[in-house]
């Protein structure tokens, strides 16, 4: 289980950063908008607080930025002439969601102290 303590400090410390983050008891669910304006979205299910830094450390180690932009492909927006937006323009959003989440994990790692074996 989870302690209150640590909950209030993951999610101060996502939110310090920007995220919005909630636990529902099960899982982690961490989202914040791309500088491109998508909805970044990403769980982690944990009931221990290792697992939890176990599950999030994999998931960032484990991010294709391709594979995402790809998945992004599938909700892409349309211009006011029908085109979709520059794919190139897609990944790189999709690379600073990366950099965010990287970004996350370290500052969740440090400020709870947490070593990843």
């Amino acid at each position: 289980m989870i302690g209150k303590k640590e909950l209030k400090n993951i999610c101060k410390t996502a939110e310090g950063l920007g995220w919005s983050a909630n636990y529902d008891g099960d899982d982690f669910s961490f989202a914040i908008n791309s500088p491109a304006g998508q909805n970044f979205q990403f769980d982690v299910p944990a009931d221990t607080i290792d697992e939890f830094y176990e599950k999030l450390h994999e998931y960032c180690d484990n991010f294709d930025c391709s594979d995402e932009a790809c998945l992004w492909l599938c909700f892409a927006e349309f211009d006011e002439n029908g085109a979709l937006f520059d794919v190139n323009d897609l990944h790189e959003d999709v690379e600073a969601c990366y950099d965010m989440m990287c970004e996350l994990t370290d500052a969740l790692a440090y400020q709870n102290d947490y070593v990843v074996a």
